[in-house]
């Protein structure tokens, strides 16, 4: 199969491919430049297979990830926001060939035993006269190697092939629409498969990607009106902080669809994104299935708000051993699930569903609701308790801000309900209040017997939240 970029570069030359700051390229233009930087690495390393990138939403990390497209070789994506001591760890499991960095980056780079490419010096390098050597792309190839967010454990090595990308690219333009004439404004990290995933549909589908650096809720709003924006891309913490700004609501006309993922929204949120008429899409993925596999569209928002929605065209869905309430884990079959791990075994069931460690249950209408992971659940006297909705019906109470409610060992209960719960700004924290005010909504057994307040929430640079780091807060 040829190259995605040089087809694309091929059947859209004068299409605008990328927006970074006030600098744009064609597809013919991204191709040439990733060229010349594929050209500059191959004359450093010429027999890479797998290389490690460090680097941020910027317009040379961008194009690296093309260029190394272009080789064909496997990419390990790492994430900007671990330490030097987690990357290491990370970079032990891959084995790569060389790591390629974003200067910014090169201290976190300290225990790296490979060798290390500065992007910014590869960018400077004069190819006159060198090639690099073209390879087909092979659907089955690996083509990215990406870490789990390891909320409750070790990061694994997520292998994700060309066929996965490909038919998550296909899966999510059936849900949402897309056109050439689309403008997808990229404002979550390019390390993450949400990031990613939307380079690689600009290349399948040849829509414009507006790349942004930085998370900026007034500037973001700006761009979004100035550039007639299609498409975005974000998480609810950053829906939270656009709703905040004040002429959002006017800016907003051009958008057919705000796709979100990474944590789960809360029904305040939902409720407040509707009122606005936000052509919001609620998905549920995983880094294990290149992106989501499910998806609630916008007209069905509203009438089944705390869905996660439906499969999307080529995936299949199944609730494994489902309790009385028709709980069980989710499994997933779809041509985007990955092939496997680097450093572990991925768990699937004899006929290839993926177990993928959440809860949820269907509706009568097929409509999935996630009610948390399968490590998370609370089994407290017997009794089963999600903390997915003890979260939902402190969130209703007027001190919560945001909250986490976990397990904690007990003698007697063997695990009791606890809550980390963060105050609005002002407020005291009063027990009773909050009992009286979530009596009704959970039952007795299910609220929580120990309530701990901090500052903030531990989150991943995706928001979603980690709370094997909840004890550490306490802490502090």
């Amino acid at each position: 199969m040829e190259n995605w970029l040089i087809k694309r570069a091929k059947m859209s030359p004068n299409q605008l491919g990328l927006v970074f700051n006030d600098t744009c390229w064609t597809f013919k233009e991204l191709e040439t430049d990733a060229t010349q930087l594929a050209t500059a690495i191959t004359s450093q390393s010429p027999t890479l297979q797998r290389v490690a990138v460090l680097g941020r939403n910027h317009a040379d990390f961008y194009l690296l990830l093309l260029a190394l497209h272009l080789l064909q070789v496997e990419v390990v994506v790492l994430n900007n926001r671990l330490t030097a001591g987690e990357i290491a760890q990370q970079l032990t499991i891959a084995t790569p060939d060389c790591v390629i960095v974003d200067p910014l980056f090169h201290d976190k780079l300290k225990d790296c035993s490979c060798p290390v490419l500065d992007l910014t010096k590869l960018r400077q390098i004069t190819t006159e006269g060198l090639t690099y050597t073209q390879k087909p792309l092979e659907l089955d190839n690996v083509a990215t190697i990406m870490f789990t967010s390891g909320t409750t454990g070790v990061p694994k090595g997520v292998k994700q092939t060309y066929q996965n990308h490909f038919s998550s690219a296909t899966g999510s333009a059936l849900n949402v629409g897309m056109t050439p004439d689309d403008k997808w404004l990229l404002t979550v990290p390019l390390f993450h498969i949400s990031g990613y995933s939307m380079m690689m549909k600009s290349l399948i589908y040849g829509n414009t990607v507006y790349l942004v650096e930085k998370f900026n809720p007034t500037l973001i709003c700006q761009l979004i009106k100035e550039a007639s924006i299609t498409h975005i891309s974000l998480v609810p913490t950053m829906l939270t902080a656009l709703l905040k700004v004040p002429d959002f609501a006017e800016n907003k006309d051009s958008l057919r669809c705000v796709l979100l993922g990474g944590a789960p929204l809360t029904v305040a949120q939902l409720e407040e994104a509707h009122a606005l008429d936000l052509p919001i899409i609620q998905s549920f993925g995983m880094t294990e299935t290149a992106s989501q596999v499910i998806a609630l569209n916008a007209r069905d928002a509203k009438r089944k708000i705390g869905s996660s929605g439906q499969p999307l065209f080529p995936v299949e869905l199944q609730i494994e051993d489902p309790n009385e309430d028709g709980i069980g884990e989710i499994l997933i079959k779809a041509p985007n699930v990955s092939p496997g791990y680097i450093n572990a075994e991925m768990i699937k069931t004899t006929d290839g569903f993926l177990k993928t460690g959440d809860l949820g249950y269907l509706d009568e209408e097929g409509f999935l609701y996630v009610v948390g992971r399968k490590k998370e659940l609370i089994i407290s006297g017997g009794e089963n308790i999600y903390p997915l909705r003890v979260e939902n019906a402190l969130l209703t109470t007027s001190q919560v801000k945001e909250v986490a409610v976990t397990g904690e060992p007990d003698e007697y209960w063997g695990e009791i309900v606890t809550a980390y719960i963060v105050l609005h700004p002002g407020l005291s924290f009063d027990k009773e209040l909050i009992k009286q005010e979530i009596d009704g909504l959970v039952a007795h057994y299910k609220q929580p017997k120990r309530y701990y307040v901090i500052d903030e929430l531990p989150r991943n640079s995706l928001g979603k939240l980690v709370k094997r780091k909840l004890p550490e807060m306490v802490e502090k």
